[in-house]
């Protein structure tokens, strides 16, 4: 069994709590830099990791290294089962210590976001791809961590008005993902439609 996604939609230590706790295999962490990072996990426990094909043995730096993936906002992960990966058992870190490194990420107060891939029900409820939202108001705070993250990329342009597909395009990411982020937006009036063509007089 393979799984896989974006951190921008799951971080690394949403992953770690949900697969590393009842799972043993390996999750590959690729931040688009170069590298390619191997958590080794079984069962609650860190048992090793690797950047490329070079093992960590100190703990201490194995656990900066954790804090940095888990604080990344872009890349992504794939999780192997043990049978498909043999397992290094380098230490043995619970991932309950690793647990308070994320803890902006993964507050207890904060409400999980689906993914917009759970939503295909709903995708006729979602707003047009190529219609215009603009900024409604400007003291915006919600708790929950991946739309605020979302928002925050995408403010610059929501203040003089832009679509889905042309969001999309600027911050290449999938357009279905934000038809669903500008859905939860109207819902609670951050973002209201506007007319295209007055976006494009404002954005000359």
């Amino acid at each position: 069994m393979a799984i896989w996604g974006r951190l921008s939609d799951f971080s690394l230590h949403a992953v770690l709590s949900s697969v590393g706790k009842y799972r043993s295999g390996v999750i590959h962490v690729d931040l688009g830099e170069g590298s390619q990072y191997h958590l080794h996990v079984s069962e609650g426990v860190l048992t090793a990791l690797l950047i490329n094909a070079d093992g960590i043995g100190d703990p201490e730096l194995a656990k900066a290294v954790v804090a940095r993936l888990c604080l990344s906002a872009g890349g992504t992960f794939r999780y192997l089962r043990m049978d498909a990966t043999p397992l290094r058992r380098d230490f043995h870190l619970g991932l309950n210590e690793l647990g308070n490194i994320s803890s902006r990420q993964e507050a207890p107060s904060q409400k999980p976001l689906l993914s917009v891939f759970h939503h295909r029900g709903m995708k006729r409820l979602l707003p047009h791809a190529d219609i215009c939202f603009r900024l409604n108001r400007n003291d915006y705070a919600m708790d929950n961590y991946v739309l605020q993250r979302f928002l925050d990329r995408s403010v610059q342009q929501l203040i003089v008005g832009v679509s889905a597909s042309a969001l999309a395009e600027l911050l290449n990411d999938d357009v279905e993902k934000i038809r669903f982020y500008f859905y939860r937006l109207i819902e609670m009036a951050v973002i209201i439609q506007v007319n295209c063509a007055e976006t494009k007089a404002c954005s000359e």
